[in-house]
Parts: structure tokens; sequence; C-alpha cells
């Protein structure tokens, strides 16, 4: 038994490193909310988190693949929440043209994840992790991302997007200014990108955003029956995951299009979230 068990796990591995990690799905989340404004009834947003480009190790065709899908969906807006790279925006020189492909009707959007900072390196100076972020951040921009750093933009009329900065439990950093950020929005349906989703439960809950979208998680990477073992936030699999409703607050956590640690995908493929937003009556 014990040989069999071990076997299997082998092969687990073995078809995450091979297969699971490239096997793009779109996952649809509709949500009706009645406070949506009604030039954004129907909106379709694509959510895409956690490219950690680094560890596509150049398979350049097979990410093809994942931008296809993304095109195929003719969404009106891209939503990325974060951690484009590893650690160094060198990952990502000679993605640019991969990911300038991308196209939707009328805006791209994009935070900063926990990794994209630098902060798991060593850098002989100081100057040098600023110079990093800020060649991250550029990066951005060259692929037709607006980056949104504690920011809010006004898409339609009564509907506010807003961006922050990370915001983790534990040890990840806290740079996002939430209350900063909503200062700088009128009334009307609020939507939140923050990479972490323990942002949500700590602060997010307790004021008039409507939606947040989040990463990080990677839906566990490795999930067994819906759970999984290692969720890196402070809450584990109550916000690892999927479409959350709590305190008429709603939360979709992505489960990344990349690998973090070991590039392994099992019971959780990497994903590409398509969400309509519906004007409920």
């Amino acid at each position: 038994i014990g040989f069999a068990i071990a076997a299997l796990n082998f092969l687990a591995i073995l078809h995450g490193i091979f297969r699971g990690r490239w096997s793009w799905k779109i996952r649809t989340v509709e949500l009706a909310f009645s406070n949506l404004p009604k030039s954004m009834d129907g909106v379709k947003l694509i959510q895409i988190s956690d490219a950690h480009v680094g560890s596509f190790f150049n398979k350049t065709q097979k990410v093809q693949k994942a931008i296809d899908m993304i095109n195929a969906c003719g969404a009106d807006y891209l939503l990325f929440t974060g951690d484009l790279v590893n650690n160094k925006a060198q990952e990502f020189r000679g993605w640019e043209t991969l990911f300038s492909q991308i196209e939707v009707k009328k805006g791209k959007y994009s935070i900063l994840g926990n990794h994209d900072y630098g902060d798991y390196v060593q850098w002989e100076y100081d100057h040098d992790k600023t110079a990093n972020l800020q060649e991250l951040i550029r990066m951005h921009q060259l692929i037709g991302w607006t980056p949104l750093l504690n920011e809010s933009v006004e898409l339609e009329p009564g509907f506010w997007l807003l961006g922050v900065e990370n915001w983790g439990g534990r040890r990840f950093r806290k740079s996002g200014k939430l209350e900063e950020t909503l200062s700088k929005t009128g009334t009307g349906f609020k939507l939140l990108l923050s990479h972490d989703p323990s942002h949500f439960d700590a602060q997010v809950i307790h004021t008039d955003i409507d939606l947040t979208l989040s990463g990080h998680t990677h839906g566990g990477q490795v999930r067994l029956f819906g759970w999984s073992p290692i969720v890196p936030s402070r809450y584990g699999n109550r916000y690892a995951y999927g479409h959350i409703h709590e305190d008429h607050r709603d939360l979709v956590v992505s489960g990344g299009i990349g690998c973090s640690i070991a590039p392994v995908r099992f019971g959780v493929t990497p994903e590409i979230t398509l969400v309509t937003l519906e004007a409920s009556v």
C-alpha cells in the first residue's frame, strides 16, 4: 500500500510538472449587483494573476495558448492582480511582445504583488532595488497596462476601479494604502484590485467596496479534494480560491497562470478568470 501511494504521488508530481502547469482553462464567474451602473451591465472583465514569468522558462509557445484564450473571450477590460515576475524585472525581458498581444475592448489595468518588489533577493545597493521596481512598472506600461499604485480611476460614470500596492498578512509587505485610495473616489460601484486576499478580511470588508479581485495564493497550486496543504495567506484555505461572499462583500481569488517555488500544478490548473458583472433589479 505504501509503495502504491508513493507511486501515485510521484506520478501526480510528474503530471503537474509536464502537463498540469500548462493546462490553461477559462473559469467563469457571474456576479449581480443592485448598484452596478446600467452602462456596465454585462461588462466582461478578464482577470489574470501571478504570472511569475521566470517560471515559464522561455516556453513562449505554451504561453501563447493562454494569450490566444484571453483574446478569444472578447472582454472589455484586462485586470492583472500582481506578481508579474518572481524577483527581478529582467525576468520579463523577451516577454513584452507576447503580452502586448492581449486584446480587450476598453482598457488594461494592473497592480503589483509581493514578488514584484524584489524583497526576496539580496541587493548590493538600495538604489538597485528601487531601480528594479521602476523598471518593472515601466514594463507594465510598455505592454499597454496602466499600473494602479494606490490609485483609482472612474471607468464609467459611477463605476470606480481601485488598485492598491501589496498589502499582505503575516510577513508580507504592507504598502497598500486603502483609505488614501478610497479618498480619490466618488459615489458609486467600487471594484478593488488587491493582490493578497488577506487584505479583504483585514480591511476591505469594512469599507463600501463592492467587489475585490485578488491572487497571490495560486489556489494553493496543489489541491486535493478541494483542499490545499499550503496556502500563502494568513487565512489558509478560507480565502485560497474562488468566489467568496461575506458581509455583503464579494471577493474573487484567482488561481493564477504561473507557478512559484516549484513548477508544478495539481488539482488547480492555471486559469484565466472571466468575470461578468450584471445589474440586478
